[in-house]
């Protein structure tokens, strides 16, 4: 029997880490020595920000904001979505939820529906690792996305109707959950990025390190 509770775009664990199969199917990425570790400027400026109704992702605690800005400075697509949501008509508030379903990464709910802006919240599964967590966070970021291109969405069954079309129904959870393969596919996506850049931080280290005994 299904708990009745409110449709969440959900985001799996498994989702985080693709198949071998689906790895093979991704494209490979590069990472230049030279390039900066950390991203030289917020994306978008703070300021703009605020001129417009605010910022539109709203972490409500220390460890979700530790997240976000690690995650800016080390994922390229992680900021491209942070600064889509930012120009954005929704506000999101982004959170933990220490009771979240095993096997769950995150979770994305309509809240309400108030002129300007539509209402969303994005809850995160606290135990998780910072890279699964960062990666759950562009996961979830991108069903807002989602939503973002579908102004018609206004309300919970719009929500549902909208995931009827463009993703499957999950039937792990206890709850009505929904998902999208291009989703998955950003969470694959900035688990990478995550590795690229420890990889070239470490590797940039050596550099630095073999040319100071030179």
């Amino acid at each position: 029997m299904r708990l009745p509770a409110l449709l969440c775009v959900i985001g799996f664990t498994t989702g985080l880490v693709p198949s071998a199969a689906a790895q093979a199917s991704l494209p490979a990425r590069s990472f230049d020595l030279a390039a900066p570790v950390v991203a030289p400027e917020a994306v978008p400026p703070v300021a703009d920000w605020w001129r417009d109704g605010g910022p539109r992702i709203r972490p409500t605690d220390g460890r979700v904001r530790a997240l976000l800005a690690s995650g800016l400075e080390r994922s390229p697509l992680l900021r491209d979505l942070v600064g889509r949501v930012e120009s954005g008509d929704v506000i999101v508030y982004v959170g933990m939820n220490p009771i979240m379903q095993r096997g769950i990464a995150g979770c994305v709910t309509f809240v309400s529906d108030a002129g300007r802006y539509r209402y969303l919240r994005a809850m995160l599964n606290p135990e998780l690792t910072s890279e699964q967590l960062i990666a759950a966070l562009a996961h979830e970021l991108h069903h807002v996305t989602e939503i973002m291109a579908h102004p018609e969405v206004r309300s919970e069954p719009a929500l549902a109707s909208l995931y009827r079309r463009i993703g499957t129904e999950n039937r792990r959870s206890v709850r009505s959950g929904w998902e999208t393969n291009a989703a998955e596919r950003v969470g694959w996506d900035v688990r990478r990025e995550l590795k690229e850049h420890a990889d070239a931080t470490v590797a940039l280290r050596e550099a630095r390190a073999k040319a100071g005994q030179q």
